[in-house]
């Protein structure tokens, strides 16, 4: 197989980009049915709070986000992706994360929403992207907080 052009390039790009967007709005509205199709059966995962536990196996990654107690409202922010294409078929990427999250109670102000927490997390993702017959899907992701508030 030849070298990619540089449009190629750009779509494997943009697609593992859009997958690390789809993984956290799928985290933020807890739509696990849409997380699983991001990840490949035998994809492995570590939070960025415990990067020292792996999760193997896109059951179990599912599993864990579906454990996560209720009553909680979170918005992922996502910058500085930087996607590395090393072929048709395979990619990494590296992207920077901040999250904020509160509480589900008491109600929503009218107009400003909920009230966050005061700890705020800045983290960071490592990732290793593959393609598969069903398009590019997560084979890896490592996160780690590097900052808080």
């Amino acid at each position: 197989m030849g070298a990619l052009s540089d449009l190629e390039v750009l779509m494997i790009e943009r697609a593992c980009e859009r997958l690390i967007h789809e993984f956290f709005e799928a985290i933020d509205v807890r739509n696990d049915s849409h997380l699983e199709r991001l990840f490949t059966p035998d994809a492995t995962y570590a939070r960025p709070i415990d990067p020292h536990t792996v999760i193997s196996g896109r059951e179990a990654i599912v599993k864990a986000f579906i454990a996560r107690p209720g009553g909680r409202v979170s918005r992922h922010i996502t910058a500085n992706v930087r996607i590395t294409v090393e072929s048709a078929d395979r990619a990494r990427g590296v992207s920077r994360v901040l999250l904020i999250a509160g509480p589900d109670e008491p109600a929503a102000h009218p107009q400003f929403g909920f009230k966050a927490d005061a700890r705020q997390l800045i983290g960071e993702f490592d990732d290793q992207f593959v393609k598969t017959a069903e398009g590019w899907r997560f084979a890896s992701r490592r996160g780690r907080v590097i900052l808080h508030t």
